[in-house]
């Protein structure tokens, strides 16, 4: 398969909060999970819901060492997945989140932090 991704992406596990963006004044509810990956052109978050295919988001990114990240986003692709031994099986989802508005401030942290994190596992 083709790799169709702008930007490299670091596996790593990052706190981020996320909210529907419903476009009204009412605000969404916000959730608290982590992500799986990340880059400068999107994220992918690991969540309790399953999130649909075009959902518009609200993020807000804590990168390690750095400062909180903001974007809004949507939901390209979900995943769901299972985790647990037998009785104990517990339902999760991947969500690919393409960033929509992200400013180049924001979009710059995150790439550097790509860097930094290839530059480092290189010299393990």
């Amino acid at each position: 398969m083709k790799e169709r991704r702008k930007f490299v992406r670091a596996d790593t596990m990052a706190n981020i909060r996320w909210s529907k963006d419903t476009g009204k004044d009412k605000e969404a509810p916000k959730y608290q999970d982590v992500t799986r990956n990340i880059g400068g052109g999107g994220v992918c978050i690991i969540v309790k819901n399953k999130l649909e295919f075009g959902d518009k988001l609200q993020l807000e990114i804590t990168l390690p060492k750095l400062k909180i990240i903001h974007a809004k986003g949507t939901v390209v692709w979900t995943k769901e997945f299972e985790i647990g031994l037998e009785k104990e099986i517990t339902k999760g989802y991947y969500a690919g989140v393409e960033f929509t508005d992200i400013s180049e401030e924001d979009r710059k942290l995150v790439e550097e932090y790509v860097f930094e994190y290839f530059h480092h596992i290189s010299f393990r």
